[in-house]
């Protein structure tokens, strides 16, 4: 459950369908919705406020603070993503191999129109390197 001051609750699951029409109404009806957001330069924390607007006051909506990661915990995020990235590309590389190998054991026709098909796209490109499927998609 999220909630606020007021005792306004809302289940986790419901938060981002509200979100998101918090979010269109903003844009559709920026007469009455509006979202501001405000950076604390000095402590590095920000907050989104979504207003609601009408004829007689303004009703604050929602708050969503935001606060700046330290150093560490931002270059510890990079180099995961970095790293699941490339654990990711290694294993389609691996699969793509694979494929490749089953292709050349049981319909090696297919692997020459690949072969040409791909060369041909290079010499296009200006590339004009020949695929060669013993080392294709190395990663080092």
């Amino acid at each position: 459950m999220i909630s606020n001051d007021c005792s306004l609750e809302i289940e986790l699951n419901k938060f981002i369908p509200t979100f998101r029409r918090l979010i269109t109404d903003c844009i559709e009806k920026p007469w009455e919705y509006s979202c501001h957001f405000t950076l604390d330069d000095r402590n590095g924390i920000a907050k989104m406020r979504f207003l609601l607007d009408n004829e007689y006051r303004t009703a604050d909506i929602l708050t969503i603070p935001f606060k700046q990661l330290d150093e560490e915990a931002i270059s510890a995020e990079i180099t995961y993503r970095v790293n699941s990235q490339k654990q990711k590309t290694m294993l389609v590389a691996q699969r793509l191999k694979d494929i490749i190998s089953i292709l050349q054991e049981h319909n090696p026709a297919i692997i020459e129109v690949i072969q040409r098909a791909v060369s041909g796209h290079e010499e296009s490109s200006g590339q004009g390197m020949p695929f060669d499927s013993t080392n294709f998609f190395e990663t080092g």
